[in-house]
């Protein structure tokens, strides 16, 4: 069951949306999940927005952590799944200008997710184990992005992304990040059509920093791996001819033909004790062209 209403102030400048969902679950019996949403329009180019909620979902443990069937670690279930739950709250500013032709669009957002029930495979308790539990201590999630895009009479586009993601948790005094969530990421991406636009060239641009990666200090020697991961590049290129009833494109992905080097631990011998595909961080394919075709079909009026 679901409810909502929306409140108009000042001609709309303030928008305030109130919702509340109710959901009865076989196993788990009912659950409630608030939430509030307000957007405030100082002028018509400047956009504030806030919201605040809870959520929950039950946990799809193997689709989600197909790893955990391709290793050679043993699965230990500690105790019985609950649902997760969650509160979350974040907050969104959008500002348009222009700067002669080019017109430009500023967005920064924030959000913050505290979880009050969480699932995540324990991988560094034992190098041999991935233990599955609840975990109902202090796990966070902080997370930013900034973005700003440009735009020039359709003929030019650019847009550059920074994201910092901390998810963290705290199972004592000491924080411990999450393993395979890279903090920092950057995106680049650039569009530029001729008259016409028969012609289309595309950048995009990806860069990783690093990240933590499962503890394998206890494992032997020839079985353990760098604590955290190698920061890396991913380019991607195309370009675009249009013709009346088609469009041919070809182009190029991993350009900079980054791969990281063995991704599975103890890959030498897959029947054995270490044996962990959960390592992969980053692209296991090199460079990698391609090309096709579009075909446009017209629909006769009757």
């Amino acid at each position: 069951m679901f409810a909502e209403n929306t409140f108009h102030f000042q001609d709309d400048r303030w928008v305030w949306i109130t919702g509340l969902r109710a959901d009865k679950h076989n196993t788990f019996g009912w659950r409630a999940t608030p939430r509030t949403m307000l957007r405030f329009n100082p002028t018509p180019d400047f956009d504030l927005r806030a919201s605040i909620g809870t959520g929950w979902r039950t946990v799809n443990l193997f689709s989600e952590n197909i790893a955990l069937l391709v290793g050679s670690r043993d699965i230990v279930f500690a105790e019985t799944l609950r649902p997760e739950r969650a509160w979350n709250a974040g907050i969104n500013a959008t500002r348009r200008f222009s700067i002669g032709q080019m017109r430009l669009t500023a967005t920064a957002d924030l959000y913050h997710t505290r979880f009050q029930n969480q699932f995540f495979p324990d991988y560094d308790t034992d190098p041999n184990q991935a233990i599955i539990a609840n975990f109902t201590g202090k796990s966070i999630s902080n997370g930013v992005q900034l973005e700003l895009s440009a735009a020039w009479n359709r003929r030019l586009e650019l847009r550059a992304a920074y994201n910092f993601l901390d998810v963290y948790r705290r199972p004592g005094a000491e924080k411990v990040l999450l393993p395979c969530n890279p903090r920092h990421r950057v995106l680049g991406v650039a569009t530029f059509r001729t008259p016409g636009e028969r012609w289309q060239f595309d950048t995009n641009v990806h860069w990783y920093g690093k990240q933590r990666l499962p503890n394998t200090r206890s494992n032997p020697e020839n079985l353990r791996r760098p604590d955290e991961s190698d920061p890396y590049t991913v380019l991607g290129l195309q370009v675009r001819r249009a013709f009346r009833r088609f469009d041919v494109f070809a182009g190029c992905e991993n350009a900079l033909d980054f791969r990281q080097l063995r991704p599975i631990l103890g890959w030498e011998q897959p029947f054995a004790r270490g044996f962990d595909p959960s390592f992969a961080w980053g692209p296991t394919r090199g460079r990698e062209f391609y090309a096709g075709v579009n075909f446009k079909l017209e629909r006769k009026e009757k």
